[in-house]
């Protein structure tokens, strides 16, 4: 192991000296390697301060960290000189400590205690100065350097034989339990300091230690008493006042917390911890700009402190200024290397991304939470939500599920969630369990019935969609949406006026829903009411003038009154916006036929045919398609065609009818017949019936011929 002493030659305010010398110690011990020992050099004659700063480890942490203590004294332009030594730990007495012989036991031990934790007074103990009491102390001193370079098991192990020679030694009691921390083992820790106390009850060092367990394990009554003590016996060290304020924030005093952590202030206005505090108990009271300039300072005292830079992150998002934060926690990222500051960092970006509806950038954030912490159940909640949004529905369920393995109680919203997911998927049964188990975290949701609602008309179960709307517009009857849904639903239970006045109430509520205007213009046009039709579909076209469902309905809409002119018009406004969209080339295609362009018209169908790769419209364009074939009497043409849509869609009847007429021309007539039955059976009002009867005819009067031959 290697050591390097760098000695100052200041000649400046000591105290000052001082602060710069620790905040320097903190700043390189968050940088290196943990096994890296960082300490001030005491000189027993400057009692004001250390006058430099020792570090000991392996060679290679050693060299690195005295080059980084040089640059930076050099670039403040303060003298040093340098000292290296090779040194074997065991055994170790601190270099700075003048020689035994020279001093008592009890003087030396004041010594240590004083330089080692600032506090002014530890026990007055190992005065015998015979060879057992010297072989006590080496222990007992290798114990604490062992303790001091980070190497607990070492520690551990020499302070354990103090207590076997001597178990009332109050300095390995006190030493062992900081140890035990180290090991966080903490009950071990309590009972350690504890004893020590009871061997010297004025060890305000013991105290604080003693209190910063109780702080860990929640106990906040015994942290306060003993951090109080601490106080009593050492006034003047603030990093008491510190600890104790974070007690009072934890149990939500906030007015003590405040008081202590400016006390801690007003005894060392340098140290970084205090202004951090205070800057979460405002940042906890709403008092964001006051919260955002005490981490401000705590980062200008400390610039590589990570705690201020993520609570003035989540300051700033508070305060919904989204491009300060995500500054201030790409900034974490860069200068930390701490496990849980990194996941902090990644994770509060996406709740940023997410305020700012950067979805993507929200998604690539969780993942990385979830590389670092594959357990994490809020992570995987909201990537949940997110790909939901995304329309990654499958990678939604998944984190959903995942996230209530981790955690059952994680939200109540993430059945509901995990109920549109299905929905998504069309797995709807799966969609309707989760509903069902929204509902037992929360009876009255409207929106689970809403959604129920949905799914159920999605099923075309309209009847039951219709039940579970009502509830939904019960509970929260200004839902235009629901409002909307219903009006859908009793349009399909053939209850005409019922849709009417849903479609206009979701008006009234929404006057911006395009869908209800479409749809309630549609009722009015099945009525003949084209006038009333027109000012609905104008004005819904007026507030989406780019919405090519709107324009593709409006070509309907004139197609079906016959102004096939118009029609065109709007159908090509709408191609123009979304150029491969098979079912606007299959209108087209329809109007050009109208029209009598046969030409054009194959041309799109064909075209629709082949944009359609997952064949939802096909079925219309080979229809079509089969109907241009017979009329140019291509039989075979025709007879494919019409089986391809019959195939893609089998409730449509007329193409039985158009089958039965092109196998008849083709004098299949036992298939031609059974298409026409078919056709008569599924559509008894159907364009063609009286035809198709017609057809049937000959047949009729040769099975009564038939009959009456077998009478005879």
């Amino acid at each position: 192991m290697r050591s390097t002493k760098i000695f100052f030659l200041l000649n400046q305010d000591p105290l000052k000296n001082s602060r710069g010398i620790y905040n320097l110690i903190l700043f390189l011990s968050s940088q290196h390697n943990p096994k890296l020992r960082l300490f001030p050099l005491l000189n027993e004659k400057n009692e004001d301060g250390p006058s430099g700063i020792g570090v000991f480890g392996s060679p290679e942490e050693v060299k690195k960290a005295t080059l980084e203590i040089q640059e930076h004294l050099r670039e403040r332009e303060v003298e040093y000189r340098v000292e290296e030594s090779e040194l074997d730990v065991e055994g170790f007495v601190d270099h700075n400590t003048p020689i035994i012989d020279d001093l008592t036991s009890a003087e030396m031990e004041q010594i240590m205690a004083k330089r080692s934790f600032g506090f002014r007074k530890l026990s007055n103990h190992l005065d015998e100065r015979d060879l057992a009491a010297y072989n006590l102390w080496r222990n007992l001193r290798s114990g604490i350097a062992f303790y001091q370079l980070k190497m607990p098991e070492d520690a551990k192990r020499q302070l354990e034989k103090v207590l076997v020679d001597d178990h009332e030694n109050f300095e390995a009691n006190h030493h062992l339990g900081l140890v035990h921390d180290m090991l966080e083992n903490t009950e071990k820790a309590i009972k350690h300091l504890k004893r020590a106390l009871e061997l010297d009850r004025g060890s305000g060092a013991t105290h604080f230690f003693l209190a910063n367990m109780y702080q860990k394990t929640h106990d906040y009554e015994s942290a306060i008493a003993h951090y109080k003590i601490a106080i009593e016996l050492d006034p003047d060290v603030p990093i008491i006042y510190n600890n104790l304020a974070w007690v009072f924030f934890q149990s939500e005093k906030y007015e003590l917390s405040t008081r202590s952590f400016e006390q801690a202030i007003s005894l060392d206005p340098d140290m970084p911890f205090p202004h951090n505090g205070l800057g979460c108990v405002y940042q906890e009271k709403g008092m964001l700009e006051e919260a955002a300039v005490e981490f401000e300072t705590a980062i200008e005292l400390y610039p590589d402190y990570t705690a201020p830079h993520l609570k003035l992150g989540w300051t700033y998002y508070l305060m919904s200024d989204y491009e300060a934060a995500i500054s201030e926690y790409s900034w974490v990222l860069s200068i930390s290397d701490d496990p849980q500051y990194i996941l902090n960092a990644h994770y509060s970006l996406a709740h940023t991304f997410l305020a700012r509806e950067d979805y993507n950038d929200a998604y690539n954030e969780l993942k990385k939470v979830i590389e670092l912490k594959s357990n994490h159940s809020e992570a995987y909640y909201h990537l949940g939500l997110i790909s939901l949004r995304l329309g990654f529905f499958q990678e939604s369920v998944d984190s959903l599920k995942k996230a209530i393995e981790l955690d059952s109680n994680i939200n109540p919203e993430v059945h509901k969630n995990l109920a549109v997911a299905y929905t998504q998927l069309e797995m709807f049964d799966e969609a309707m369990e989760k509903c069902n188990s929204s509902l037992k975290e929360e009876p009255d949701d409207p929106e689970v019935y809403q959604l129920m609602g949905e799914i159920y008309a999605h099923m075309k179960e309209w009847k039951k969609s219709s039940e579970y709307l009502r509830k939904t517009l019960n509970l929260n009857p200004n839902s235009a949406h629901t409002c909307f849904n219903l009006g859908w639903a009793n349009e399909n239970l053939g209850e005409p006026e019922l849709a009417v006045e849903m479609y206009k109430k979701a008006i009234q509520l929404d006057p911006e829903s395009v869908e209800a205007y479409s749809n309630l213009a549609w009722m009015y046009a099945k009525k003949e009411k084209f006038d009333e039709a027109m000012v609905l579909f104008e004005k819904a076209l007026e507030l989406q003038p780019d919405n090519t469902g709107l324009l593709n309905s409006l070509g309907w809409f004139y197609k079906t009154v016959k102004n096939f002119d118009k029609a065109l018009e709007y159908y090509l406004k709408a191609l123009k916006l979304d150029p491969d969209n098979p079912f606007i080339h299959n209108n087209i295609g329809i109007i050009y036929l109208q029209q009598g362009e046969i030409s054009k018209a194959k041309s799109k169908l064909e075209l629709a045919t082949k944009l359609d790769e997952e064949k939802h419209h096909s079925a219309v364009s080979y229809y079509f398609l089969g109907t241009i074939a017979l009329k140019e009497d291509s039989l075979e043409k025709s007879c494919e065609y019409f089986n391809k849509s019959l195939e893609l869609d089998r409730d449509n009847n007329d193409v039985h009818f158009q089958l039965g007429i092109v196998l008849r021309k083709m004098g299949k007539k036992r298939q031609s017949n059974k298409h026409l039955r078919e056709y008569i059976k599924k559509q008894p009002g159907g364009e063609f019936i009286k035809l198709a009867g017609e057809l049937l005819k000959p047949l009729k009067k040769k099975a009564a011929k038939s009959k009456k031959k077998t009478r005879d």
